[in-house]
C-alpha cells in the first residue's frame, strides 16, 4: 500500500468493535446497552432517535474468491484450502474531531473465524465461487470529519479494507485466531498513533511489525499443544495482502451503484482473487 494512502488513511481514521454479538442479543441503534431477546415476549419500542448529519450508510461486500493457480494443485493434492484474514477500517467522524485528535481512534470490523471462512475445500485452478457474508460483508455509518469544512471533510474522511489471503496446512485454528488477532493489534495501535500525532507511518516498518506479529502470534500458540508443535514444521502458507480505499465523497458520489473492489494475492506460483463491492444504499 502506498505511503499516500497510508497518510490519508491515517490522518483521518477510523473506529469500530471487533468480534460479533450473539444472535440472542438486540443491538439497539442509539448507543444504548443491548437488550436481551426474549421469546415470544414483545419488547417495548424505542423512540425515534435523530440521525446525525451527514451520516452515511456503507457496504462493504466482497462476492466472490477465484482461484487462477492453486497452491496444492499437482496429482498427489487434493487442492488449497484457502481463508481470508479481513479488516474494514473507518476513518470517519464519528471518532475523529480535529478539536480532539488526542482521543481520535480507528475503528475496525473484522470477523472472528479464520480457518474455514471461505466455505470451500479441495480449491484448484480455475475454481471461482462465492464469500460467505459472514467472512466479506461490513456495514455501519459514517460521518465527516469534524471541524474541517464540509467539502474538505467529505474527501478526508476515508473508508479502507485490508485483506490477507492464507493457505491453511498444519496450524491449529487456535494460533490462527491469535495471528488475526495480533494483525488488529498492530493496526489499530500503529493508526491510531498516526491519527494522533497527525503523522505519516513508515509503510515498510507497519508492514514488518504486522507480518513480525502475526508469525510470533501462530507460533507462540502453536507450541500450546502437542499437535500444535508438530505443526511449525508444515504452517499455514501466506499468499499474500493487499489494500484498497475510498473516500465519503467517492462512496456518496457511486451510490448505489457502488465501486468495484479488486484484490489480488500471488505467491510463488500461487494466485487468488477477491471481487466485491463498496457502496450506499
Amino acid at each position: 500500500m502506498s505511503s499516500l494512502r497510508l497518510h490519508s488513511l491515517a490522518a483521518c481514521a477510523l473506529t469500530l468493535g471487533l468480534g460479533f454479538v450473539s444472535p440472542s442479543v438486540a443491538i439497539p441503534q442509539d448507543g444504548r446497552e443491548p437488550i436481551p431477546e426474549r421469546p415470544g415476549i414483545p419488547q417495548p419500542p424505542r423512540p425515534p432517535q435523530p440521525v446525525p448529519v451527514g451520516s452515511l450508510p456503507v457496504t462493504l461486500q466482497l462476492n466472490q474468491f477465484i482461484c487462477h493457480n492453486a497452491d496444492e494443485d499437482s496429482f498427489y493434492s487434493n487442492g488449497d484450502e484457502p481463508y481470508l484474514f479481513v479488516a474494514a477500517i473507518y476513518a470517519d467522524g464519528t471518532t475523529i474531531q480535529l478539536s480532539n485528535l488526542a482521543n481520535a481512534r480507528v475503528r475496525i470490523q473484522s470477523p472472528s473465524k479464520t480457518h474455514g471462512n471461505l466455505g470451500r475445500k479441495n480449491v484448484k485452478a480455475g475454481n471461482r465461487f462465492a464469500i460467505p457474508p459472514s467472512t466479506g460483508r461490513f456495514s455501519t455509518n459514517i460521518l465527516p470529519i469534524g471541524g474541517l469544512p464540509e467539502n474538505i471533510a467529505k474527501e478526508k474522511s476515508m473508508v479502507g479494507l485490508i485483506v490477507i489471503a492464507m493457505e491453511e496446512d498444519a496450524t491449529p485454528t487456535k494460533a490462527a485466531n491469535a495471528g488475526r488477532q495480533a494483525l488488529i493489534k498492530v493496526l489499530q495501535k500503529e493508526l491510531d498513533q498516526a491519527i494522533r500525532t497527525i503523522s505519516s507511518p513508515d509503510v515498510n516498518l507497519l508492514k514488518t511489525r504486522i507480518a513480525s506479529a502475526m508469525r510470533q502470534a501462530i507460533k507462540q500458540e502453536s507450541l500450546r499443544s502437542i499437535s500444535g508443535i508438530f505443526s511449525v514444521v508444515d504452517p499455514d502458507d501466506y499468499i499474500g495482502a493487499d489494500f484498497a480505499m475510498w473516500s465519503y465523497q467517492q462512496i456518496q458520489n457511486a451510490g448505489s451503484a457502488g465501486l468495484p473492489i479488486n484484490m489480488h494475492f500471488k505467491k510463488s506460483g500461487v494466485h487468488y482473487q477477491v471481487t466485491g463491492l463498496v457502496r450506499t444504499p
